[in-house]
């Protein structure tokens, strides 16, 4: 494959015998800022109170007043998670990379 100029990408994991040169893109919750990666190993888990979509190169930090969780909205998501959530009515956090309000 040829993922050498890609990043946020991964050579696919599948073995290849015809039509190969796919890349595969790293799921949310994850970066991947290393070119030419060649498995899914590559995909590194944000840290908590950082986020991501699919094909992230890097996890963005969720800023004051938000939360970093996935699609759920809930606060047991400590790392991987995919979005940064506005906190609920009535809730504030006033530090940045949270993962609660």
């Amino acid at each position: 494959a040829n993922c050498e100029a890609a990043t946020g990408l991964f050579e696919s994991d599948a073995p290849c015998y015809v039509n190969c040169g796919a890349c595969t893109e790293c799921p949310a919750g994850t970066s991947n800022s290393a070119t030419g990666s060649t498995t899914s190993d590559a995909c590194v888990d944000c840290a908590t109170g950082y986020a991501s979509q699919a094909n992230a190169v890097s996890c963005t930090a969720c800023q004051a007043g938000r939360f970093a969780t996935d699609d759920t909205n809930d606060y047991a998501v400590v790392t991987a998670a995919t979005i940064c959530s506005d906190c609920p009515a009535g809730y504030h956090q006033a530090a940045a990379v949270s993962v609660y309000c």
